[in-house]
């Protein structure tokens, strides 16, 4: 896809050669379309959706996985803010486009557990493996139901 007026006659080729041969580095270039560097942005923020995931799960040990997700999901955000400027006609690229909204889903739906889960301190602080399982009672049955009606019993005797 690159354009042929790019390429060097054969007068400059020479002069190229030269230059490379005195810096010892390529002159010649890699030229990507604006479609290409596009879908490859969006292929990076699917990347960091993927390594966010695996991050996260092993966060109880990784002290800075949590930071991890958040640096991803702020930079996916940031790409899709400044995606959102462009006006991507139905094809290829809108189509990874649209992607790229559900990649920025996972990565606040993986915070999200990890709040649940109390390593982001969310929820009482109640991590993994605690037995608050939220009835308020700490034995981790989830079963408030059953006190309940063992006190409405009790009560029920003392009156009759």
């Amino acid at each position: 896809l690159v354009s042929h007026a790019n390429q060097p006659t054969a007068a400059s080729a020479t002069t190229t050669e030269q230059d490379q041969a005195k810096s010892g580095v390529p002159t010649t270039r890699s030229i990507l379309t604006d479609e290409e560097y596009l879908s490859g942005c969006i292929s990076l923020c699917h990347q960091l959706s993927r390594h966010a995931v695996t991050r996260a799960s092993n966060a109880l040990s990784d002290p800075l996985a949590v930071t991890s997700v958040r640096v991803a999901r702020d930079v996916v955000s940031g790409l899709l803010e400044e995606m959102l400027q462009f006006d991507f006609r139905n094809g290829p690229l809108r189509r990874r486009y649209d992607g790229l909204k559900y990649a920025l889903k996972n990565l606040e739906t993986v915070l999200y557990e990890l709040s649940v889960a109390g390593v982001l301190g969310g929820r009482g602080g109640g991590g993994l493996g605690s037995n608050d399982d939220g009835d308020g009672d700490g034995d981790g049955d989830g079963d408030e139901t059953k006190e309940k009606k063992d006190d409405d019993d009790e009560e029920g005797d003392v009156a009759g």
